[in-house]
């Protein structure tokens, strides 16, 4: 009987670390999109095209779903569109 907890416990450890990894892959993916966002605001990354819908001081929740910029700011991820 004190074999049976430890398969099980063997089994638990390894799908926890099944999960944890694709936890991790999921994260970078998010932590990348709230870099390029960052980058965005402080203005060292994409730059607004201005042709439209880009935030302004008039507007500064508005947003151009064609302007790469906003796109990031939307959470558009840009690989779609290439594909």
């Amino acid at each position: 009987m004190k074999n049976k907890p430890k398969k099980l416990e063997r089994y638990d450890t390894s799908m926890s670390g099944a999960v944890l990894h694709a936890w991790a892959a999921d994260a970078q993916k998010e932590i990348g999109r709230l870099r390029a966002a960052l980058a965005v605001y402080q203005g060292t990354g994409l730059l607004h095209d201005y042709r439209g819908l880009c935030p302004d001081p008039q507007q500064p929740a508005a947003r151009d779903p064609e302007c790469p910029a906003c796109r990031v700011l939307l959470g558009y991820d840009m690989e779609e569109e290439e594909e």
